[in-house]
C-alpha cells in the first residue's frame, strides 16, 4: 500500500469514519465511513475491502448516503494500522473498540488450540474442528460413569461384580493359571486374550475377589 494513500485514507477516516463495537451483538465491530459521494468510499475499499449498503432517509430533509463498512478481524486490522495517525479522540475510540474486543476471546473459526491448549486436530462429524486428546478424555469419562452405574445395579441387585469387563471369571482364571505355568508368555496373552500388557499385569497381579481366586489358588478342591 502505498504510504500517501495510507495517509488520505487516515485523514478520510478521521473526518468522516466511524469505529463501534456492539454489546448486545457480541461480536459485532465494524470500521465504516458514511459519505453522500459514493466515489471516496470506492477508493476506500480497493485500499482495504469491505462493502457497501445504502443508508435512506425518509421525508427528504436528508440525501440518502452510501456506507463503506468492513467487519470482524478486518475492522480491528484497519483499526490498528491507523491508529497512529488518527487524532487523541479516535485514537481513544479505537483503544474503547479494541478493550471491548479483546474481552470476546477469539472466535471458533480463528481459533488453532482448545481451551486446554490442545492443537484442533480432528473434525467432526459436522466438519467442525475439535481436540482429538479431550474429545477422547471426555468418552474415557462418560464410559467409566456408565460402568459406575453398571456396577451400582449390580450391588443393588447383589450380584457379585464381574473381574472384568470382557473376560468371564473362567477365562480370568485360566489366563491366570496358563501364564503362571509358563503355558502363555504375557505377550501371547495380549494377543490371544485382546488385552493391553498393563491389563495381563493387572489380572496377573491384581486382587480377586475370593470366589474367583479360590480356584486358582487351591484348584484341587482340598
Amino acid at each position: 500500500m502505498d504510504i500517501n494513500e495510507l495517509y488520505w485514507a487516515a485523514g478520510f477516516v478521521e473526518g468522516e469514519g466511524y469505529f463501534s463495537a456492539s454489546i448486545k451483538y457480541r461480536g459485532n465491530i465494524q470500521t465504516g465511513v458514511s459519505q453522500v459521494q459514493k466515489a471516496p468510499l470506492e477508493r476506500l475499499q480497493r485500499l482495504f475491502g469491505g462493502r457497501f449498503r445504502i443508508k435512506k432517509y425518509k421525508g427528504g430533509k436528508y440525501q440518502d448516503q452510501w456506507v463503506w463498512y468492513t467487519q470482524g478481524a478486518q475492522a480491528v486490522g484497519i483499526m490498528m494500522t491507523l491508529y497512529a495517525l488518527m487524532s487523541p479522540r479516535r485514537k481513544e475510540q479505537i483503544r474503547k473498540v479494541l478493550a471491548l474486543w479483546k474481552t470476546w476471546g477469539v472466535r471458533a473459526a480463528y481459533r488453532s488450540t482448545c481451551k486446554r491448549g490442545h492443537p484442533l486436530d480432528g473434525i467432526d462429524c459436522r466438519g467442525r474442528r475439535r481436540c482429538i486428546l479431550c474429545t477422547q478424555e471426555k468418552w474415557k469419562l462418560r464410559a467409566r460413569a456408565d460402568r459406575a452405574i453398571e456396577r451400582q445395579a449390580l450391588l443393588a441387585r447383589g450380584e457379585p461384580l464381574p473381574v472384568h469387563k470382557r473376560l468371564t471369571d473362567e477365562q480370568v482364571v485360566a489366563l491366570r493359571t496358563r501364564v503362571a505355568s509358563k503355558e502363555l508368555t504375557q505377550a501371547q496373552a495380549c494377543r490371544e486374550y485382546g488385552l493391553s500388557p498393563a491389563g495381563v499385569h493387572k489380572l496377573m497381579y491384581g486382587e480377586l475377589r475370593a470366589d474367583v481366586a479360590g480356584p486358582l489358588l487351591n484348584p484341587g478342591g482340598s
